[in-house]
């Protein structure tokens, strides 16, 4: 029964995600766009710790 739980959640939340994404394709990208942004600074911020640790 656990499962079963977890997997109708599971297409609930892509069913959403897909009817967002074709009924607001803009602000999904917008979205899409800040949070690959946010990974990449992230990332970047990493770096930049262990650069400046090893130097």
């Amino acid at each position: 029964m656990n499962g079963l739980i977890k997997k109708a959640i599971l297409i609930l939340i892509v069913g959403f995600l897909l009817y967002y994404l074709f009924t607001r394709p803009g602000q999904s990208a917008d979205f899409l766009q800040g949070i690959v942004d946010a990974i990449v600074e992230g990332f970047n911020q990493v770096v930049n710790f262990f650069e400046r640790l090893a130097s």
